[in-house]
């Protein structure tokens, strides 16, 4: 705990005394990558598979399938990607709030959203500070709080609208998150400004925009030349987060560890190009490390909350997940920790299913596929397997928890039951499926 706060502190100053570090030559971009395989971006993205890159990148049909099946689940979402192209956020209980930037004009009928904003204090954040130049307790105005722009940043609300632009085919929805990209790049260039002062949250966020993009590419038919643009992006959040891993404290918590999952999600997106086979390559290195170092014998997260345990779950079951489809699971050592992890957090339920507050939180998520803006943190069927559903089999479960994050259970307030039987629990051990 206390080397988390150590940690937090350290990326709100700057040291005033410091040994200038060499500058490191610019990365490649995406186009020198390509250019240096002989390939362009076009021929690329054509070449992209249209599905099980990620594993939010279901087939077509399977997509549609789900949604016909569960349509509550299905209007939901659109209902939430709705909320995102109005810009109405509502965000670790701010209320709903719409963010209009105002030193930026209107590109039509699209304003700029506000990415500096604490919406609660009503304070903006300075604009275009270089990274390494931020310092929290000199620039902080007011009470602002730097969570709010750091949450917005992580673009969560990206994954409904793509998820809605497939779910109906409205290319609204797809046109709204190139918007919203053009739009934080011109409010947010790489390595300028508040947003990019915590790689965790530039991490999450890379791994968002890497979902919808390939949920929005797999379809063809968005336009080619804002594809590769998002796709560039990405690449380029792929090598600030090589070149700036929150892992020089006294210990590494969940802050590398979001790192390391957001750099596998980014890399999963070039794992044929040299750089996602290096970021590959080290992220599974780095999680088989992180789960010896940060996991308890009994499957509980060291830094003694629960909300963090859950929160911690989520980023290793990512991380397995990934590796699953990079068709190399993960050690087994790795995936019986992971297993115990959920093992533990069933055994703390409270008798109506929530989760504890023992230990401090912020609600953080890596991915969040339902219920955006209105997902309840003590209930943890948004995570895992829950009521196994009567009459569904296993294959159409797997893929509606892909589609929403959870599975509608009888009562919100029902105990989850992790592992259903004792096939299950193997089925989870091996397969890994959300």
């Amino acid at each position: 705990m206390i080397g988390r706060l150590r940690a937090w502190l350290g990326r709100g100053r700057v040291a005033t005394a410091v040994t200038p570090q060499p500058e490191l030559p610019p990365p490649p971009s995406l186009a020198e990558e390509l250019a240096g395989l002989a390939l362009n971006a076009d021929a690329w993205l054509a070449a992209r598979p249209r599905s099980g890159t990620l594993y939010s990148t279901l087939p077509a049909e399977t997509i549609s399938a789900v949604a016909q099946q569960y349509p509550e689940q299905a209007a939901a979402i659109v209902a939430a990607a709705d909320r995102a192209i109005s810009h109405e956020f509502d965000l670790l209980g701010s209320g709903p709030f719409v963010p209009v930037d105002p030193g930026r004009e209107a590109r039509g009928a699209y304003r700029p959203i506000d990415w500096y904003l604490d919406p609660v204090q009503h304070l903006r954040f300075p604009e275009r500070v270089p990274y390494r130049e931020w310092n929290l307790l000199e620039m902080r105005p007011g009470l602002a709080d730097v969570k709010f722009p750091w949450e917005m940043s992580r673009c969560q609300h990206w994954l409904p609208l793509a998820q809605a632009f497939r779910i109906t085919g409205d290319t609204r929805y797809a046109t709204e998150v190139f918007d919203q990209h053009d739009d934080f790049m011109a409010a947010n260039p790489v390595g300028f400004g508040v947003n990019w002062t915590c790689t965790m949250d530039v991490a999450i966020g890379a791994f968002n925009w890497a979902m919808a993009a390939d949920l929005i590419h797999a379809a063809r038919q968005a336009d080619a030349g804002r594809v590769a643009g998002l796709y560039s992006s990405i690449f380029d959040r792929g090598h600030f987060i090589e070149r700036n891993l929150e892992n020089k404290y006294e210990v590494t918590s969940n802050h590398f560890l979001s790192n390391v999952v957001g750099l596998f999600g980014v890399a999963m997106l070039f794992r044929e190009l040299p750089s996602g086979q290096r970021w590959v390559a080290r992220c599974r290195e780095w999680l088989e490390q992180e789960i010896r170092v940060q996991v308890l014998a009994d499957g509980a997260d060291y830094e003694s909350s629960v909300p963090y345990h859950r929160l911690v779950t989520e980023l290793f079951l990512s991380g397995a997940r990934l590796a699953q489809l990079d068709a190399h699971p993960l050690s087994n050592e790795y995936l019986a920790k992971l297993r115990l992890m959920f093992v533990f957090l069933e055994a703390v339920l409270r008798p109506d299913g929530r989760v504890p507050q023992i230990g401090d939180a912020d609600d953080g998520r890596v991915h969040i596929f339902s219920n955006y803006g209105q997902w309840q943190p003590q209930y943890p069927n948004t995570l895992m397997i829950g009521q196994w559903p009567a009459g569904k089999d296993l294959s159409t479960f797997a893929n509606m928890t892909v589609l929403f994050g959870h599975v509608p259970m009888a009562s919100e307030t029902s105990l989850p039951t992790l592992f259903a039987s004792t096939s299950m629990a193997a089925e989870i051990s091996t397969s890994l499926m959300w």
